[in-house]
């Protein structure tokens, strides 16, 4: 019995803190938002967003968009293309972030979510699957 009182406050509590999580402070509910912006971007995937880069998949984790984008580059090709330009993956992975910022951020639908406490996640990995860097947009500056 105690088990079973334990499990449901625990259930309460999970619900609770999802729900909590998707309203903002004026009421707005930024889960369904999410879900709304995942629907419009689902239908036309994949789509290349880049000569480099195509966006596979769009999902949503609560306030959270993520987005599956996969390079035209195999792992091993990456590695040269690094090497050659004297690039290490700390400063692809950097730069990588602030370019996925610059992009969410520079566009006025997905900076507004973001703005009312939306996240957007784009995860990156070559064309033979292997993962190269993971960019969390949770901030954006005014327009």
């Amino acid at each position: 019995m105690k088990l079973l009182v334990a499990v449901g406050a625990f259930a309460t509590m999970t619900v609770a803190s999802a729900a909590d999580e998707c309203l903002t402070a004026r009421g707005y509910n930024i889960c369904e938002a999410a879900v709304r912006i995942q629907q419009k971007f689902a239908s036309s995937l994949p789509m290349q967003v880049s000569d480099n880069v195509t966006v596979h998949s769009a999902l949503v984790f609560g306030r959270r968009l993520s987005f599956h984008a996969v390079w035209a580059q195999s792992n091993a090709e990456l590695t040269t293309m690094l090497e050659a330009g004297g690039i290490t993956k700390a400063q692809l992975v950097e730069k990588v972030g602030w370019q996925t910022k610059s992009m969410i951020c520079g566009q006025f639908a997905t900076n507004a979510f973001v703005q009312l406490g939306g996240e957007v996640e784009y995860n990156y990995r070559t064309s033979d699957a292997v993962p190269v860097a993971t960019a969390l947009v949770d901030d954006c500056p005014q327009p």
